[in-house]
């Protein structure tokens, strides 16, 4: 390593002694732009510069999140959800008051979809021409069969047919056992219900010829459930 600066030319090594120029009764070091010193020298001081930058970027930020502590009892938040916040605030409902509505909008929409299942298992059964549509809808059920309606043309006319995925749905219960095998049952005509009443108190056509001629109804009491039915 070259020295900067020797006071006497003599202590100079002799091979060093070109790089060296007399200033102010010493002599000084003097390299060009090129020499591997001044070099290393560029390169630590560009070194220095780059980290005094992350220095002062990492002091600022510090001292930018020590101002900006949450007081107490806050927290900090998403900007997606500071937006949720700032809508449902103003309908003044407390979180009670959204669980409720939110369970609520579950049942009704759940209800909702079960009608609509319902009127298209209804709809499916009629179409296929089935008399006991009650059995074919609890087996549908039973199956969670996804039914949807095309449009198809049939003698040059729309026409809406059931589908279950890309087959017919009569199609698909010829391909599958376990409604084919209850397909009798879904064609057979359900029974007739009985009558039956609540027990209770109500009145029943005169079973007496005189009272039957004037119009006249008796006092009848319902003893049981089922005891009794008339037209009303």
């Amino acid at each position: 390593m070259l020295k900067s600066t020797y006071d006497k030319l003599d202590d100079i090594p002799e091979a060093d002694r070109p790089h060296y120029a007399l200033r102010k009764g010493k002599y000084v070091l003097e390299l060009d732009d090129h020499h591997p010193v001044l070099a290393k020298n560029r390169e630590l001081v560009t070194k220095q510069t780059t980290d005094q930058r992350t220095i002062t970027r990492l002091t600022n930020e510090k001292q930018a999140l020590e101002s900006n502590v949450l007081p107490e009892g806050h927290k900090a938040v998403s900007e997606e959800d500071a937006r949720f916040i700032e809508e449902v605030k103003p309908l003044s409902l407390s979180p009670k008051d959204l669980k409720t509505i939110v369970g609520e909008h579950k049942t009704l929409k759940e209800e909702s979809e079960g009608r609509r299942q319902d009127e298209i298992f209804e709809r499916a059964a009629k179409d296929m021409g089935y008399e006991n549509a009650a059995t074919f809808k609890a087996m549908a059920k039973a199956l969670k069969l996804d039914i949807k309606y095309k449009t198809e043309k049939v003698d040059g006319q729309d026409v809406e047919k059931p589908y279950v995925g890309d087959k017919s749905l009569a199609d698909h219960i010829n391909a599958t056992p376990e409604l084919k095998a209850s397909e009798p049952a879904f064609k057979a005509r359900p029974a007739a219900q009985p009558p039956s009443t609540e027990a209770g108190a109500g009145t029943r056509p005169a079973t007496s010829a005189a009272a039957a001629s004037a119009g006249k109804q008796e006092p009848y009491r319902f003893q049981e459930p089922g005891d009794v039915a008339w037209p009303t």
